[in-house]
């Protein structure tokens, strides 16, 4: 299956061979293990049989934020949401919700471990990845 990118990350981690992220269009983001030429880990988008369907995206996935520092993925969606993940298996945690419109931007502040985010709102959050609000 061909997916729509939107978002291609790299992220080198001490002691790993690094990761390469893709989202898009389809709401999955996929993780390849490009030392070992295969696909790491695959988190797919909504699914409403899901019960914690609150975790995944419904929209499409503008942007990625590998922060290897807190083994963490950050995605941005469309649908209004930053969902964070585990960057080894892609496990969900609670997503960040704040944006009025979709998410399209992420960056990271490494000096304070703020998450920085840009929305088709027009308006920059700034998040604390501990903190759910």
């Amino acid at each position: 299956m061909i997916q729509s990118l939107y978002a291609v990350k790299w992220c080198e981690k001490a002691g790993d061979g690094g990761r390469l992220f893709t989202g898009g269009l389809e709401a999955t983001i996929h993780a390849y293990d490009v030392e070992h030429l295969k696909e790491h880990g695959v988190r797919e988008g909504y699914n409403p049989a899901k019960k914690d369907d609150d975790h995944f995206h419904t929209k499409a996935i503008m942007d990625l934020l590998p922060i290897p520092d807190l083994s963490l993925l950050a995605s941005a969606g469309l649908d209004r949401k930053i969902c964070l993940w585990r960057m080894e298996n892609l496990e969900p945690r609670t997503p960040l919700k704040g944006h009025n419109s979709g998410v399209q931007s992420l960056d990271w502040y490494a000096d304070n471990n703020l998450i920085l985010s840009a929305g088709l709102d027009h308006d920059v959050f700034i998040w604390n990845p501990h903190v759910q609000k």
